[in-house]
């Protein structure tokens, strides 16, 4: 199968897991043989010289979600960027993909792009590791974003929808004020774990090890983690470490931890390489997770699971969908004092570890594989597939009509109405 992916990051310039989730699959697309190409934006750190089957042509706006769209550079982050519409049609024509697929698109016009391919005809899916969607449809006034049919559910939605998780579905349709005509298919994410090396000391005569890894930032609850060690101190529950890997706000929560005097039992470790990462999560007990609620599909708790460090995050996340409570972690509500029970049933030995422990690696490596990922993503692509006309989509006249529709828009948005 010839894909087309469309990402409006890619590595080594990235945000987070959504990027990088493109790249693995990508490249495991590539190993089971299918011809790939990812269409992205310039990369704006240093890296290796890009691999010949990534194109770096499109136009990036921003890549964080506005709803300010007072004038014409907002337009362009998630209404249309014209440029991006004749690069698509440029790499439609001399790739001649039987889909194409997008994945975190904000930033790059997708509207436009969208309508682009519906025009054409030409077959789409959608993976959906944020609310991009709600993002498109709902930000923009209706009289400009109807050029492109934005305000259409059924047209918008026609390609295949696949969600990390049910709850980013239910968080898009509550905010968006809309309904998938098709509702998604669900497609958990994958962890890439590898082969269990250490062994995890005896349990016996040391303290309990939790650790924390994730952007050190108030969203992922690094401070209720904080706030969680100081409850237990005042309970007079001292036997355990905390120690948090990371980038952030590092500075802030350092002097944060002092401050409440958790600095004997909170260490900031900084960021280390993932196969570091994968180690630490064989030392360590458990892994506290009390990320914001909407929070889509994390894969570093699943990862930490994999080796048997039992994750305790919140209740209502999307990660908590795979999370059966008492069995493969534990979840709870995302406040400190919920937090801080949870991490003292533990020392206490209220909780059976090494049951939960032997259940979260089965899970993870069971039903969150690569190759099961995969196989789920490939069957939301080949459900798209149709025929398409290139030389429809090479008609001298499709990039004036999208040239005419771009300038529309940005027409009504400006109030033009003559």
């Amino acid at each position: 199968m010839k894909i087309l992916m469309i990402s409006n990051l890619y590595p080594p310039f990235m945000l987070g897991g959504y990027e990088l989730n493109c790249s693995n699959i990508t490249r495991a697309l590539r190993v089971r043989g299918h011809d790939v190409m990812v269409a992205t934006s310039p990369s704006r750190v240093p890296g290796p010289p890009d691999p010949d089957y990534v194109t770096r042509c499109l136009t990036m706006a921003a890549h964080v979600p506005v709803y300010d769209y007072s004038g014409s550079y907002w337009h362009k982050t998630d209404i249309s960027i014209f440029e991006n519409v004749s690069a698509l049609q440029h790499l439609l024509v001399s790739f001649v993909p039987d889909v194409v697929f997008l994945w975190n698109t904000h930033g790059i016009g997708t509207l436009h792009l969208i309508d682009f391919l519906n025009v054409h005809e030409v077959p789409w899916a959608f993976f959906l590791g944020d609310r991009v969607y709600e993002q498109m449809i709902n930000a923009a006034p209706a009289h400009a974003r109807a050029v492109f049919r934005g305000t259409d559910p059924q047209w918008f939605a026609s390609g295949g929808m696949m969600s990390v998780s049910q709850h980013l579905v239910d968080e898009m349709e509550t905010l968006g004020h809309f309904t998938f005509p098709v509702p998604p298919s669900i497609v958990h994410g994958v962890a890439q774990v590898g082969e269990i090396i250490e062994d995890r000391p005896a349990r016996e005569g040391r303290p309990l090890r939790f650790m924390f890894a994730a952007r050190v930032s108030e969203h992922k609850g690094i401070h209720l983690a904080c706030e969680a060690v100081a409850l237990l101190l005042a309970q007079g529950v001292d036997d355990f470490v905390l120690d948090v890997y990371g980038e952030g706000e590092v500075a802030y929560y350092v002097n944060y931890a002092h401050v409440l005097g958790v600095s004997g039992h909170v260490k900031f470790l900084g960021a280390v390489p993932q196969a570091e990462l994968h180690r630490q999560f064989q030392l360590h007990d458990m892994f506290v997770f009390p990320t914001w609620t909407r929070e889509p599909f994390a894969f570093v708790p699943f990862e930490a699971a994999a080796y048997g460090c039992v994750p305790i995050l919140t209740e209502d996340c999307g990660c908590a969908e795979k999370i059966v409570d008492g069995v493969h972690g534990l979840k709870i509500p995302r406040t400190a004092e919920a937090l801080a029970d949870a991490m003292r049933r533990a020392v206490a030995s209220e909780i059976e570890l090494p049951r939960m422990e032997a259940a979260a690696k089965a899970m993870v490596r069971q039903d969150l594989t690569l190759q099961g990922h995969l196989n789920k993503l490939m069957a939301g692509l080949q459900s798209q597939l149709k025929p398409w006309s290139v030389e429809r989509v090479a008609d001298p006249r499709a990039l004036p009509l999208a040239f005419y529709k771009h300038h529309l828009s940005l027409a009504l948005l400006a109030g033009v109405t003559d």
